[in-house]
């Protein structure tokens, strides 16, 4: 134990082989730690305790700081380039704000409620046969709003639109 550790007054020193096991890493890699300054010589092949903790708990800090920053980088770039690809769509009219949406499907849709509803009228002057078109002319106008507001609520909440619903052939 004499060839390890040594004492010269109040700064114990340790061998290489010692600090490399006391951090575990290699002897090579102790090298390279000293070499860059993380880890001091207390002479040839000999370090102090203290020096070769405290310069690896700082490099691994900084080193730990490094890739912190590197990840925040990389989320950076990751967030600006949806926000180009989004910018770039609605430029080429692939993709249109949600409100612009509903107010061009509002339009198209009351303009064909507003046709569907006089049909009966143009069909028949029979009031019984009116009516029975107008009670189907309302049942599908109902599903077709109720479907609309169950879709445009997926469509909000999870950003997806909704698969199309199964028909029946009855």
């Amino acid at each position: 134990m004499a060839d390890a550790q040594t004492s010269t007054g109040d700064a114990s020193t340790i061998a290489m082989d010692v600090a490399a096991r006391l951090i575990k890493v290699s002897p090579r890699r102790l090298q390279q730690l000293v070499a860059g300054g993380w880890i001091p010589r207390a002479g040839h092949g000999h370090y102090t305790v203290v020096g070769v903790v405290h310069g690896y708990v700082a490099y691994r800090d900084d080193l730990e700081q490094r890739r912190s920053a590197a990840a925040s980088d990389t989320d950076l770039r990751v967030v600006r380039r949806r926000e180009i690809e989004q910018r770039m769509a609605i430029r080429d009219r692939d993709l249109i704000d949600i409100v612009e949406h509903d107010a061009v499907f509002d339009e198209a849709i009351g303009m064909l409620k507003a046709e569907l509803i006089g049909l009966p009228a143009r069909i028949t002057r029979n009031r019984a046969m009116r009516n029975q078109i107008e009670s189907e002319i309302d049942g599908v106008l109902n599903r077709a709003a109720a479907r609309f507001e169950q879709a445009t609520a997926q469509l909000r909440e999870t950003g997806k639109a909704p698969l199309p619903a199964e028909e029946d052939d009855a």
